[in-house]
């Protein structure tokens, strides 16, 4: 293995290739992923499940965070008061989530850390975002409703 002339970058054992090391074991991550030992590596690893459930608990820790930061420290929901934590969403105030998810590839938690807590959104608990929800489609069949009896 010869180092080149970035200490980032080293000539891959697999291709002969000067790329970014996986993990330092001589090969580029395309060879590294097709060795045996890239192989055996990437098996135990999904056989001991430990990605999942470490992603999993990242993303509650991110929620906790956010869930303290839009209900001001209360951790409940901003209309019943509702207070546990596993039943607790965050809600686009204007009802643009539908339109807002399809901006970005990755939770609202991570979205919402990336991007400093703005503002628009509010902590409801799943009962009350589903009233919400049930009311705006209630209202926009009522308003379609009525403009076709107008113009019939």
């Amino acid at each position: 293995m010869t180092k080149i002339w970035n200490k980032k970058y080293l000539k891959c054992i697999g291709c002969g290739e000067t790329k970014k090391p996986h993990k330092g074991h001589g090969y580029c991550t395309g060879c590294y992923n097709k060795s045996e030992y890239g192989k055996r590596n990437k098996a135990k690893w999904r056989a001991s499940g430990k990605g999942k459930y470490w992603y999993h608990d990242y993303d509650q820790k991110l929620k906790i965070k956010a869930i303290k930061h839009y209900s001001n420290g209360k951790n409940c929901c901003a209309i019943c008061g509702y207070d546990d934590i596993r039943a607790l969403t965050i809600d686009h105030i204007e009802n643009n989530g539908a339109e807002h998810r399809k901006t970005f590839n990755t939770t609202i938690n991570a979205w919402l850390r990336t991007h400093k807590y703005p503002k628009g959104f509010q902590v409801l608990c799943c009962n009350c975002n589903w009233i919400k929800e049930v009311e705006r489609r209630r209202n926009k069949a009522d308003y379609t409703l009525g403009r076709r009896n107008e113009t019939t």
